[in-house]
């Protein structure tokens, strides 16, 4: 009897160990992103545009760009590049402004985030279409597919 009762028991103890904790309401509810397209261009030089591929790899980005990103309440940021047009996604709770977003973007690490702007600064270049001033030019979104799945 102890040994049956001794091996329930680890029984009980062991799937307690493997069971996961239950979600609150908050944590499964997911919110909704807003995706915020930007493009600019590089400067058309192959060894500038390799530098520019290493500065956004896992080894070459700088971790207060990553720790930035976290802290201005980005969900995810992707560059494309193809030939010397970048694209760069930054995907927002739907709760939090690009405005907002901006801000605490530029509060995170002001000088050091000052830095990396002025590394990147020399890679890349207006397109024709840019205001004065004005590098990364934020693109209108004309169309969208969603498949619905409910």
């Amino acid at each position: 009897m102890i040994k049956g009762l001794t091996f329930f028991l680890l029984f009980i103890a062991a799937m307690g160990c493997n069971s996961q904790p239950s979600k609150t309401k908050d944590e499964s509810k997911i919110e909704k992103t807003i995706d915020y397209v930007y493009t600019c261009n590089l400067k058309n030089n192959p060894d500038s545009i390799a530098r520019y591929k290493y500065f956004h790899t896992q080894k070459g980005v700088w971790p207060e760009v990553i720790k930035t990103y976290e802290a201005s309440g980005a969900r995810r940021v992707k560059i494309y590049l193809k030939h010397t047009r970048l694209v760069m996604i930054v995907s927002l709770p739907e709760s939090l402004s690009w405005e907002e977003f901006s801000k605490r973007y530029s509060d995170a690490y002001p000088e050091k985030m000052k830095a990396w702007g002025d590394l990147m600064a020399p890679f890349q270049t207006p397109p024709p279409f840019a205001k004065e001033g004005e590098t990364w030019v934020q693109m209108e979104q004309i169309f969208e597919f969603k498949r619905n799945f409910e």
